[in-house]
């Protein structure tokens, strides 16, 4: 292999590409690579991936799809810690409404000191 072609390739893919980072689908590789993950990478990563024939750049319609599948990701956990947030305040707030607002079960059963236990 001549290093100097394989890095000047390197350097020709990574002129072609814009921006910092790039969105990348991976094809199937001999070594166990799953052809059809999109991910996105550093340029001079993306640019190695597609010389050595491991990924293609995405197209347009992968890249809006991975960017509204990210975006509705992003919705999901964020509800999911608010709902979270939410329900720990909660428990928080009713146990301390308990433990000083409402007697228990177990101390109205109990008569006081003052008073006699009927039979």
């Amino acid at each position: 292999m001549d290093l100097k072609a394989y890095f000047r390739k390197i350097r020709d893919a990574e002129k072609g590409l814009n921006g910092e980072y790039q969105l990348v689908v991976s094809m199937q590789t001999p070594d166990g690579g799953r052809a059809g993950v999109i991910t996105e990478v550093a340029t001079a990563i993306a640019s190695r991936l597609i010389v050595e024939a491991k990924a293609r750049r995405a197209t347009d319609q992968e890249t809006k799809k991975f960017y509204e599948e990210q975006t509705a990701k992003r919705k999901a956990v964020a509800k999911q810690v608010l709902a979270s947030a939410v329900q720990s305040q909660l428990a928080r707030l009713m146990d301390a409404w308990l433990g000083k607002g409402a007697p228990a079960a177990s101390e109205e059963a109990e008569p006081s000191a003052g008073e006699e236990v009927k039979k």
